[in-house]
């Protein structure tokens, strides 16, 4: 199965949609970082399919997930797969046009290091200057980068530029929750995409919506401020206006919540962890 990734990546990255110019399309990254918990996998399936329907990405994403249910479809989560990943997008869109999201979801730590968990596996954990080595390489101009992880806070110093949006679902001190057993989303994830984004194509917006959802939920349950936070770099700013225009033309139906349950695995490898 191993030795079959490099293929399934390749096979993907050659199934992605041209962009077509004269139209900001939105290319999607999508990374399920750690294989102990579903809750990872199931959110990304979940964000792909928002994206693909009410963002107009169909045919223009990609998902690496760390997980024994989808080794046979996906390509597994490591950094030189994101690597690789990023670098095709980079060659292949109109970098002068064109926004890639990256989303992840996974643990993270006080140390800034994004959990890629895959054993027996021994795999580089991710720390934002390889993250921001990899996006600076990959030559993609305009990006939107979504980390859904404990500290992640301390991500957006190393990413920020002017071309750049930068949300994360916790401050560089304090846990994010909502990777419990039996969930299908981390809270800062489902309260951003499966909640705001179905109202908004903003995302500033959607932030600011998801945040005091979020800050509402864990005042209720007694747990200390994750404290999300976002950058959002001036040019990107206007260049995000330009898609929430577009997108805006766009015919769309109702918005319709989440139909991951459809996708949840049989056999649950979830533990039992609040924070994350």
């Amino acid at each position: 199965m191993f030795h079959r990734q490099g293929f399934i990546l390749d096979e993907q990255l050659a199934a992605l949609s041209p962009e077509r110019p004269g139209v900001v399309d939105l290319y999607f990254v999508g990374v399920a970082g750690d294989s102990g918990q579903d809750t990872f996998y199931l959110e990304l399936v979940s964000v792909k399919e928002l994206l693909e329907e009410r963002f107009d990405a169909a045919g223009r994403s990609i998902v690496l997930i760390n997980n024994t249910a989808t080794l046979k479809n996906y390509p597994i989560a490591t950094a030189s797969n994101l690597r690789a990943t990023l670098a095709h997008l980079g060659k292949v869109i109109n970098t002068d046009e064109d926004i890639v999201l990256l989303h992840i979801a996974t643990h993270g730590g006080n140390d800034y290091k994004l959990v890629l968990d895959l054993p027996p596996l021994e795999l580089a954990q991710l720390t934002p200057s390889a993250l921001a080595r990899m996006l600076a390489d990959s030559g993609i101009k305009w990006k939107a980068i979504v980390i859904s992880a404990c500290f992640a806070g301390g991500f957006i110093e190393p990413l920020k530029d002017a071309n750049t949006l930068v949300i994360t679902a916790a401050d560089a001190l304090h846990s994010s929750f909502g990777c419990n057993e039996g969930s299908d989303y981390t809270w800062f994830s489902r309260a951003l995409y499966d909640e705001a984004l179905r109202e908004t194509f903003s995302f500033a917006k959607a932030f600011e919506m998801a945040k005091k959802t979020v800050s509402d939920r864990e005042r209720a349950e007694g747990y200390a401020p994750s404290n999300p936070q976002i950058f959002v770099g001036e040019a990107m700013r206007k260049k995000l206006a330009l898609l929430e225009e577009r997108l805006a033309a766009r015919p769309v139906g109702a918005p319709q919540k989440s139909r991951v349950s459809n996708v949840r695995t049989s056999e649950s490898r979830s533990v039992l962890v609040k924070g994350r």
